[in-house]
């Protein structure tokens, strides 16, 4: 379903004119409008539309959470997907996140995010180290 790499050292995705939006918490219902349009002008279905708000909103609240309070969110269509990719402060522990981690336990207090975010996503791309912070990238093929 989905494919996933992630890597000790950042390094820069190719972006092709994105939209760009800097978000903190007070801004999380702008970025899902965001999301949901960029979805629609890319004739995203609506149930994919809708999991990529999903997936998107946990990739911010993620980043206010352990990412310093704040992040940026970019958008772009590349060829048959449009991609969205969450950059913040904050560092994904190598071994963290793998696609085949086993859905976390319902009693749990965390750890659900990228998880359902790898399994709403065509695939899911993480590049994070201490120094530079974490990008998370997130693929939905168009139809």
């Amino acid at each position: 379903m989905s494919g996933t790499s992630s890597s000790p050292n950042p390094r820069r995705f190719a972006r092709e004119d994105p939209t760009q939006l800097d978000f903190t918490i007070d801004h999380l219902g702008t970025l899902r409008n965001a999301v949901a349009s960029a979805a629609e002008s890319a004739s995203l279905q609506a149930e994919r539309a809708a999991d990529l708000v999903l997936a998107v909103n946990e990739l911010a609240t993620n980043s206010i959470c352990h990412g310093g309070g704040r992040g940026t969110l970019r958008m772009w269509r590349e060829g048959g997907t449009l991609l969205c990719e969450v950059h913040d402060r904050g560092h994904i522990p190598e071994g963290l996140f793998h696609h085949d981690a086993e859905r976390p336990d319902p009693d749990a207090m965390s750890g659900r995010g990228l998880w359902l975010v790898d399994h709403l996503c065509d695939a899911v791309h993480v590049v994070s180290s201490p120094e530079a912070g974490s990008t998370v990238r997130v693929h939905m093929r168009l139809p």
